[in-house]
C-alpha cells in the first residue's frame, strides 16, 4: 500500500511542478549498441516482482511508525536501500524489465507489469527523448523497458529516465482513427488510443452546460467526472465532417500546450455519453469521452 501511495504522490509531484515533456518530434530510443554498452541487470516482471514484494514487506515493517511525509525523506530512502540490500533488489541502478504495458496516472506515465500477477508492477517515468511514445503502446502489449530503479528519495520503487527497448509500434506515422474508435464505444469504459485533430478547446464548465442542455446524454455521463479546467474536442481531419468526436478534459497548468489544429494521440478509458439516430433509423455513437488526460503524443 505504501508503494502505491508513493507512486500516486510521485505522479502528483511531477504534475504540479510542470515536469510533463512536450512531444514535438519522433525521436527514437538509444541504439542497440548504446544499450548493450550500458551496465544493466535483466529481469522479467515475475522475477522482479517477487524481489520487489519481499522488499516492500520488509520496508513496510521498518517504517510502520513513519508518517506519510516521512516516507519522502532521505531517512525513508536510506531504509529502502537497507531493505533492498537484504533482498537483492537493485537500487540506483540501470536495469531492464520485461513485462506488459499498463497505463496509470491518466497517461502521465505508465507501468511495466507482470501479465500473470497484478501486484507485480513498476511505475515508469520516461526520459524526454521518448517524447511520450508510451501513449502509442496499447495497454497489455509486451514491452521491454530500461531505466534507473529507485534513483533517489523522490523516486524509490519506480523506474526513472525510462525508455523502450521494444514495444513501440514500428510505424508511428499519423493516422486519424476517431471514426473507427468512437462509434465502437459503449457506456462501459474501455482502454483506447485515439488519434485525431484538435477541433476546439472549451472552458469545461461551459462545455458541460452546453452538453447537458442541448444533447440527450445517457446515464454514463457524469459531469462531476469532468473537472479539469479545459476540454478538448478531438475530431476528423475533414472540417466538413463534424461527427464523431471525442472529448477529454485537461489542466493547462500541467499538460503541455495544446492548440487547435494539433494532430495528437491520447490514451485512456473512453466511453459513450450520447447516442444519436441516423437517417436510416439506426443508433450511432457520435460522442465519446475520456474523463481526463495529463499527457499526449504530438505528431
Amino acid at each position: 500500500m505504501k508503494r502505491k501511495f508513493a507512486i500516486l504522490l510521485l505522479v502528483g509531484l511531477f504534475a504540479f511542478t510542470g515536469c510533463a515533456s512536450t512531444n514535438t518530434s519522433q525521436t527514437v530510443s538509444p541504439s542497440k549498441k548504446e544499450t548493450m554498452a550500458a551496465s544493466s541487470t535483466d529481469y522479467t516482471m515475475d522475477d522482479f516482482g517477487k524481489l520487489l514484494s519481499e522488499t516492500e514487506k520488509l520496508f513496510s515493517e521498518e517504517t510502520k511508525d513513519f508518517s506519510k511525509d516521512q516516507l519522502y525523506t532521505q531517512e525513508a530512502y536510506d531504509k529502502y536501500v537497507e531493505c533492498s540490500k537484504k533482498t537483492g533488489l537493485p537500487v540506483n541502478q540501470e536495469i531492464t524489465l520485461h513485462g506488459v504495458k499498463r497505463d496509470f496516472g491518466y497517461s502521465y506515465a505508465y507501468s511495466v507489469a507482470s501479465a500473470e500477477n497484478d501486484d507485480y508492477y513498476v511505475g515508469c517515468f520516461p526520459t524526454e527523448k521518448e517524447n511520450n511514445q508510451f501513449i502509442l503502446v496499447p495497454d497489455g502489449k509486451d514491452i521491454t523497458v530500461r531505466g534507473v530503479f529507485s534513483k533517489d528519495k523522490d523516486s524509490y520503487g519506480t523506474l526513472s529516465d525510462a525508455y523502450f527497448i521494444s514495444g513501440i509500434p514500428y510505424d508511428i506515422s499519423y493516422e486519424n482513427n476517431v471514426d473507427s474508435i468512437v462509434p465502437s464505444l459503449s457506456t462501459e469504459k474501455s482502454n483506447v488510443i485515439v488519434t485525431g485533430v484538435v477541433r476546439e478547446i472549451y472552458d469545461t464548465e461551459t462545455f458541460k452546460n452546453t452538453l447537458s442542455t442541448y444533447f440527450p446524454v445517457n446515464d454514463a455521463y457524469n459531469p462531476d467526472h469532468l473537472y479539469l479546467s479545459k476540454t478538448v474536442e478531438l475530431g476528423l481531419d475533414d472540417e466538413a465532417e463534424s461527427l464523431p468526436v471525442l472529448y477529454f478534459t485537461y489542466n493547462p497548468d500541467v499538460t503541455p500546450e495544446i492548440q487547435v489544429g494539433d494532430k495528437i494521440a491520447v490514451n485512456g478509458e473512453a466511453y459513450d455519453i450520447c447516442d444519436m439516430l441516423t437517417a436510416d433509423g439506426s443508433v450511432r455513437t457520435n460522442f465519446g469521452v475520456i474523463d481526463m488526460v495529463y499527457n499526449y503524443y504530438k505528431y
